[in-house]
């Protein structure tokens, strides 16, 4: 049984961590750029 509104609701959630990945990748190169200065 195929529902198009979980597939955007899975769509939704996924982008959501890859977000949230993305903002933590970037602090910690954040923070490294900063101990290496």
């Amino acid at each position: 049984m195929f529902s198009p509104f979980l597939y955007s609701f899975h769509f939704f959630v996924f982008s959501d961590i890859l977000y949230q990945f993305r903002d933590m990748i970037g602090l910690i190169v954040f923070i490294s750029g900063k101990m290496i200065k």
